[in-house]
């Protein structure tokens, strides 16, 4: 049976290397999504298993390897980070920009169905699916059909006007940089903000963020104190 679980990509192994004589002379970071701990009930950790690129496993000792990671609060083998948080916003914004990206290559022209009052073949039907799909080679193409009983078009897209495409994309940002806790002026935009304010800002972003995320790294390394 494995012997483990694969840890998150959010975790860091590094491995301790050592001289001949036992002193610590290097430190080599491990792929993380190719190393676990081992579980172990009166240690928590027996062993740290590697899968190599040739398929073979090797087990390093606990003492030889740093393990980082954000405790997570229900599995103690497990990590948590702001992407759990930010997950469905990340998504969200990926998503906009592909339908955004789909739009422009479809010539700028949505989804929606053409209806012709009356009937037509197979064949008809697939020139017509042809003609009008638009993409960038077809840009400003006009296509000229004929139909005794008319021509409907529903547009069965959403529209950027009613999708809020605009306040969709603000909202997941600072959603985004709020699962982080990163104001927005530390990432360069300090508009609406007096300077003061800005200045308090990235204050905060170093107290309330990154002090604590340099402990954690930091109380990792205490072990190597040697």
């Amino acid at each position: 049976t494995e012997a483990c679980r694969r840890a998150e990509d959010s975790d860091a192994f590094i491995e301790k290397v050592r001289g001949r004589d036992g002193r610590l002379i290097g430190l080599h970071l491990l792929p993380p999504q190719h190393t676990a701990p081992i579980p172990h009930p009166k240690t928590f950790v027996s062993g740290y298993e590697v899968l190599m690129p040739t398929g073979d496993k090797i087990v390093l000792k606990p003492d030889d390897v740093v393990w980082v990671r954000r405790p997570h609060p229900l599995d103690p083998y497990l990590s948590m980070t702001p992407m759990e948080a930010a997950g469905v916003a990340i998504e969200i914004e990926v998503l906009a920009k592909l339908y955004n990206r789909n739009y422009l290559l479809n010539d700028g022209r949505p989804g929606g169905l053409l209806v012709l009052k009356g009937e037509i073949d197979d064949d008809d039907k697939s020139e017509l699916a042809n003609r009008f799909r638009g993409n960038l080679g077809r840009v400003g193409g006009t296509s000229v059909i004929a139909s005794e009983d008319g021509v409907d078009y529903v547009d069965t897209s959403s529209n950027p006007r009613d999708a809020a495409y605009i306040q969709m994309r603000q909202i997941t940002k600072e959603e985004i940089l709020a699962s982080f806790g990163v104001p927005e002026s530390v990432i360069g935009n300090a508009a609406g903000r007096t300077f003061s304010n800005a200045a308090e800002e990235v204050r905060v972003f170093w107290i309330e963020t990154m002090q604590p995320h340099l402990e954690l790294l930091a109380r990792a390394f205490d072990e190597l104190d040697e």
